[in-house]
């Protein structure tokens, strides 16, 4: 499959983890993620790592997952990507509209949101004529393949690491994207679901997209 902007897959990556520009993944304030060696160990947390970077290891796959499943659909809204009526109706469902707000404010800065949000559902909007089984999700999973490093810095964190996206799709298949090297700026945000919000996110791929 082709790298283009107008690629199924390709644009709905463009809100799963950032805005695509000239084929590097970045969002509102990303920087993009240096090359290097790729590995597949997954490193552990050591005694030497902070509270907090202990902290955001134990979080941050549940993090990035609840900003990602901000553009899922429930199992069982449509049959298929065909059923056209039922797509549109749930991207028109004010309470469908209202899961998606309340999935991003607990996983991103509140100025990420509104970007976030229009991305999911200017995406959505355009899936429904489309009729591509790659655009309709069920469920993800956000995987670290490799960290590569948690720095912390006050209230601020910058992650980086090797991850995947797999996807549950519409009609009970799984499809995967390929794999990145991510980088993610967080902030603390005391009250929110997991203590932090993302504030951008950069990634480049590293290993070619099946298909």
């Amino acid at each position: 499959m082709s790298d283009h902007a107008d690629s199924p897959r390709r644009a709905r990556r463009t809100w799963t983890v950032g805005l695509l520009v000239g084929g590097i993944l970045v969002s509102t304030g990303g920087v993009a993620a240096v090359a290097g060696a790729v590995t597949n160990s997954v490193s552990r947390s050591t005694p030497e790592e902070s509270a907090d970077a202990r902290q955001i290891r134990s979080i941050f796959t549940p993090l990035v997952t609840r900003s990602v499943l901000a553009g899922a659909i429930p199992a069982g809204t449509a049959s298929s990507p065909e059923d056209t009526a039922a797509l549109a109706g749930f991207v028109a469902d004010p309470a469908a509209h209202e899961r998606r707000v309340d999935l991003l404010i607990g996983s991103v800065s509140p100025t990420l949101v509104g970007e976030y949000l229009a991305a999911i559902e200017h995406g959505l909007a355009e899936a429904v004529p489309a009729h591509n089984p790659d655009w309709w999700f069920v469920d993800a999973t956000f995987v670290v393949d490799e960290w590569q490093g948690i720095e912390v810095h006050g209230d601020t964190a910058t992650v980086r690491a090797l991850t995947t996206q797999r996807f549950t799709l519409l009609d009970g298949t799984h499809t995967q994207d390929p794999q990145l090297r991510s980088e993610y700026t967080l902030e603390r945000a005391p009250g929110t679901p997991f203590g932090w919000l993302m504030t951008a996110v950069s990634a480049r791929q590293v290993s070619p997209e099946a298909g």
